[in-house]
Order: C-alpha cells, then structure tokens, then sequence
C-alpha cells in the first residue's frame, strides 16, 4: 500500500522542514509506503461538521444536509519521521478549487516526532 500526500497541505514553500533537534523534512508530496489503513466512513450532519471544519478557502460538499466524514487509522510502516500510528477523525468532505479531500479535525499520532512535524505543516 503506498500513498502520497499533498493536496491541502499548508507547507512553508518549497523549503525543507527542520524538526527541533532531529532531520530535515524534504518537500511535499510526501510519500508514505508500507502502511495498514482503516478507514470507517460516516455521514455527518452538515451543522455539526461547520463547528469544526475552516470555512476560509474550503467548500464544504454535502447533499440534503450531509456530509462524508468517519474514522481514519493507520499504521505508517515507512514516513519521512519515520515509522507512527495515527488515528484522525474525519469531520467532512471538503474542496478547495478542484481538489477534493477529507478535514481532519482532530488527529492523534504516537510519537513526538510525527507530532512536531503535524504541528509544523
């Protein structure tokens, strides 16, 4: 399982990213190999999903008063701070131009190193 992310990541430029006393981070996309996902998909209401999701620069994609949200978690074998587990909560299903993705909002990871770089980007 391989997959690379970019989409909605409010990196610093092109420049690389350098964690508080470890390694350099290189530039998006990143590639993550290597990893067991589940994924639990859920419909969640739009009223409550606008409580935690940024308006500013995001659509918000729902039909009749829903949105797609749910439980991501996974198991990084391989990662640019090395191996971590994640869990994030998924609250919808957002677009920004022509790109669509999931908002996170709230993640929890199981190591310093993948939080201080979370906190970063």
């Amino acid at each position: 399982f391989r997959m690379v992310f970019s989409a909605f990541v409010s990196h610093r430029g092109s420049q690389q990213v350098m964690l508080q006393g470890a390694f350099p981070i290189p530039s998006p996309p990143w590639t993550f190999q290597n990893a067991r996902v589940l994924y639990q998909p859920s419909l969640v209401p739009v009223a409550a999903s606008r409580a935690v999701t940024p308006s500013s620069g995001l659509t918000l994609l729902s039909l009749f008063g829903w949105t797609l949200g749910g439980v991501f978690v996974v198991e990084w074998a391989e990662s640019p701070v090395g191996p971590y587990r994640e869990v994030a909560v998924l609250s919808a299903l957002v677009a920004r131009g022509f790109r669509i993705g999931a908002w996170a909002s709230h993640i929890v990871v199981t190591t310093p190193q993948a939080a201080a770089f979370g906190r970063s980007v």
